[in-house]
């Protein structure tokens, strides 16, 4: 049953992706409905946190919906049990807890049907439409949730990887659990004649770098990144090395596939599966252009609605995309709260750089660090030797994003740090706790993260 309303919803993707605002609004507002009606009535955490969204006759409110609290990790945290449903609704399938990797402070682990899943995949196999992908090709996974499976020398050979409905559908797919060598992960990935590649961004790169290192010319048609942000870095080696372009999926393991990134280099919302608000500091809607705190309500988790949950990433909402796709953007992923710059006079940051460091002193890889109120220190790996120049010049690209007082000292490295998790983050926040004037808003610093 599942599955067919998987393939019932997609059907529904293909046509909604070009709905108005107006009439994707309509739709996201029933969905709303019938999720805070659902947690009132049957989860305890909920029973009075959304009475404002009903009128006196019972009729639904959704004018009044900036009314209902926030929704914190920590609330995650102290009322889990609170939050569980006994049952779910018949045909959202079996439950399963996620736990993510704590990146933005302590882990927390959430409930999740397998309704979620296979509707979230649909919005994903959309994303394929948009691409031209063929499910008649070959991929490999080097990802893994359990470290006990998909494990070498061999993989694990999981079929086929199209969409069920799809005749089509012939390529095999075989996964490689992220932990393995890269060397490993290198030669089964050709062996398996892969045309197709899909892991996490840290992990396609260090597979991109094997390649490299070894002079592999494994030609490949893309690579598909989920999960953290995609950086310039990542997609530059995966061109050199399987001249294949990366299509990134923006998503947690809180809500799912929260965006998918179109031809047109965009990520579109999967506006059919959740609300997403962005919002100030004050919780008012951002603008276009506006950086903000990504605020999200999945619409079909029964196990544990999360209800206006506040992410603990950054985002900025984008204008209307050229592709033709109708769907909100967002123009840019710009990171977690946690690894946002705290300026003197108040303002949080999170610089960009893309356009710059490459270009300007031949780095591949960096990290930009705040290490004082206005100091950084830019970290990086570099391709080529610059002159005093470039470094001058990117100095003043940060101090325009930032401060002009801002001291900006570089360190050439043959590694960057990494998290606990394995994680490489291009923006870090390293300010001593008591010069953390934000910690009111939530917002801890980068020396605290992964530590759980």
């Amino acid at each position: 049953m599942v599955q067919s309303f998987q393939h019932q919803f997609f059907e529904f993707l293909l046509k909604s992706q070009y709905y108005s605002a107006a009439d994707l609004r309509v739709q996201q507002v029933h969905q709303l409905e019938q999720m805070a009606r659902y947690a009132a009535a049957s989860i305890p955490f909920y029973k009075t946190r959304l009475k404002s969204l009903f009128r006196p006759d019972g009729s639904f409110d959704f004018s009044r919906w900036n009314e209902v609290p926030i929704l914190k990790r920590v609330d995650l945290l102290e009322h889990r049990e609170e939050m569980l449903a006994i049952t779910v609704p018949q045909g959202h399938g079996p439950t399963q807890d996620y736990t993510g990797s704590g990146s933005t402070g302590k882990r927390v682990t959430t409930r999740h049907t397998a309704l979620c899943g296979q509707l979230s995949n649909a919005c994903v196999f959309r994303a394929w439409t948009w691409h031209g992908v063929d499910p008649t090709r070959n991929k490999f996974g080097y990802h893994g949730e359990s470290v006990n499976s998909a494990r070498g020398p061999s993989g694990v050979m999981t079929g086929t990887w199209g969409p069920s409905w799809d005749l089509r559908s012939s390529g095999k797919r075989l996964v490689l659990h992220h932990v393995e060598p890269t060397e490993l992960a290198l030669r089964l990935m050709i062996e398996h004649d892969s045309f197709y590649l899909d892991g996490r961004p840290d992990a396609v790169m260090a597979l991109a770098k094997q390649a490299i290192h070894e002079g592999k010319n494994h030609k490949i048609g893309a690579i598909f990144a989920f999960g953290a942000g995609v950086t310039e870095a990542t997609r530059t080696y995966c061109l050199e090395a399987f001249d294949a372009p990366v299509v990134s999926r923006y998503a947690s393991k809180e809500a799912y596939d929260i965006a998918c990134q179109c031809p047109a280099g965009r990520h579109h919302l999967n506006a059919e599966l959740s609300l997403v608000e962005v919002l100030d500091h004050q919780d008012h809607p951002c603008a276009p252009g506006q950086m903000g705190r990504l605020i999200i309500t999945p619409f079909y988790n029964t196990a544990q609605p999360l209800i206006r949950y506040d992410l603990g990433d950054l985002v900025t909402l984008g204008e209307a995309c050229p592709c033709g796709v109708t769907l909100p953007v967002l123009s840019e992923i710009n990171g977690r709260t946690v690894h946002v710059f705290r300026l003197p006079d108040g303002r949080e940051i999170a610089p960009r750089l893309t356009a710059y460091v490459r270009p300007t002193i031949g780095a591949m890889e960096w990290q930009i660090a705040q290490v004082g109120p206005e100091a950084v220190e830019l970290r990086y790996i570099k391709l080529r030797d610059a002159p005093k120049s470039a470094f001058d010049q990117l100095t003043k690209a940060i101090q325009t994003q930032l401060t002009a007082s801002t001291t900006v000292t570089y360190r050439h490295m043959d590694r960057l740090p990494e998290t606990q998790s394995g994680k490489i983050l291009e923006v870090v926040c390293e300010l001593p706790r008591q010069l953390d004037s934000n910690r009111v808003h939530g917002v801890v610093s980068a020396q605290e993260q992964d530590t759980v």
